[in-house]
């Protein structure tokens, strides 16, 4: 699971995006209200219920601490042509 630093960077890289959803939702004061939160020291974490946002979101695929940011990792291999 990522740290707080990253899913503050990822809550920071994401606001657009939640600004526009939320306003659409009639919920704009929501964002407000957590930005306010965030930056008073609160970490994002406990944000981000507030919002309706799960933290496996913000983390995005493939964020784990049992694999460490730019290593190799193995993917699934090809089938060959015409397998099923």
């Amino acid at each position: 699971m990522p740290g707080d630093g990253e899913y503050l960077a990822a809550f920071c890289a994401t606001l657009p995006e939640l600004e526009t959803e939320l306003r659409r939702r009639g919920r704009a004061e929501l964002l407000s209200v957590a930005v306010k939160a965030v930056r008073s020291g609160i970490p994002v974490l406990e944000v981000l219920p507030a919002l309706g946002i799960a933290p496996h979101v913000l983390a995005g695929p493939g964020t784990s601490r049992e694999t460490p940011a730019g290593a190799v990792v193995q993917g699934i291999p090809a089938k060959a042509s015409g397998e099923v």
